[in-house]
């Protein structure tokens, strides 16, 4: 007898699209805000603050264009995957786009290092990030190759 699970891959899918959605919207919201936030901590703080600040904001907007970006790519490889089109060279090219991304983000939390050093650790999660998704990008390219070979053996 087979069980009918309400939760499905489908289902899987949405929900992430969702999420990136929410998030996208946050990168967003704290593009606005940020500004504000420097006079409302400049009230409270030193005149330091404004250097500190100017700094800040270099990272969380480079940054936040990265994620932007990196959301557009994640939500492009989940439609197709939505529409059964795992193997194909447009997921590769995302994974490969996506990776890049993390690897940059790596790079600006490096940067942003000689201000702050708590950007190292989150410089570093990036970076590795990046490289899971090199490797799952090689099995994939590996796994359409396969297939293809597949599709073309009677």
């Amino acid at each position: 007898m087979a069980t009918h699970s309400f939760w499905t891959q489908k289902h899987s899918i949405k929900l992430t699209q969702w999420v990136i959605k929410f998030t996208s919207i946050a990168i967003l919201f704290i593009f606005s805000s940020a500004p504000f936030s420097e006079s409302l901590l400049a009230e409270k703080i030193s005149s330091d603050v404004h250097v500190i600040f100017s700094f800040i904001l270099m990272t969380l907007y480079s940054g936040g264009i990265l994620g932007l970006l990196l959301m557009y790519f994640l939500l492009k490889l989940l439609k197709n995957i939505l529409n059964n089109q795992v193997f194909i060279g447009d997921n590769i090219h995302y994974l490969r786009v996506i990776s890049w991304i993390c690897f940059l983000g790596g790079l600006i939390g490096l940067i942003s290092t000689f201000y702050w050093i708590l950007w190292l650790p989150v410089s570093f999660m990036a970076i590795f990030i990046g490289l899971i998704i090199r490797v799952i990008k090689n099995i994939l390219a590996a796994a359409i190759t396969i297939k293809e070979e597949n599709d073309y053996t009677i």
